[in-house]
């Protein structure tokens, strides 16, 4: 699944025009405490184009249905996403790989627009700790908390040791 190749096309079908790449992703599970791609209903999607940005829902396989693309305000703070190397379904594989959680409760994929983040983002919740995963990389960062402090961080938030 080429998921930047698939939202383009999409919007290329319903509307006759070409994103220029997605700005934000944001799965809608179907269970409470999702563990698998199949407990993923579908996604919204941010898409960036001439004359603004556009949202809309699809269905994941083996579901059916979207909605029609629809002009929406642009978000602040991210950058536009043209490829990721990191697929959904490989990314939840890597959650998983670390052991430390059963299931995640949310799932987005954004390019936060600051100097430290070099790649789209992955971002799994599940409770109050987050696991993120570089979409192009692959790299994971484990941080606990909503104000994103590293595990095996002092009071400073700066990593220990």
């Amino acid at each position: 699944m080429d998921l930047i190749h698939n939202v383009r096309h999409m919007v290329e079908t319903h509307l006759g025009v070409t994103p220029h790449g997605l700005l934000s992703l944001h799965a809608r599970l179907s269970v409470p405490c999702a563990t698998k791609t199949e407990h993923i209903a579908g996604c919204d999607f941010t898409v960036r184009w001439e004359s603004g940005c556009l949202t809309f829902y699809a269905a994941m396989p083996p579901l059916e249905g979207h909605t029609i693309p629809r002009p929406s305000v642009c978000p602040m703070g991210v950058r536009l996403i043209r490829s990721i190397s990191v697929e959904m379904p490989e990314a939840i594989d890597r959650f998983h790989a670390a052991k430390r959680w059963r299931y995640f409760t949310e799932l987005t994929l954004a390019w936060p627009m600051t100097t430290q983040c070099d790649e789209p983002l992955w971002n799994f919740r599940a409770g109050d700790q987050h696991c993120i995963i570089g979409a192009q990389s692959g790299r994971m960062e484990m941080w606990r908390g909503f104000d994103a402090v590293r595990p095996d961080a002092g009071a400073s938030g700066l990593p220990l040791g």
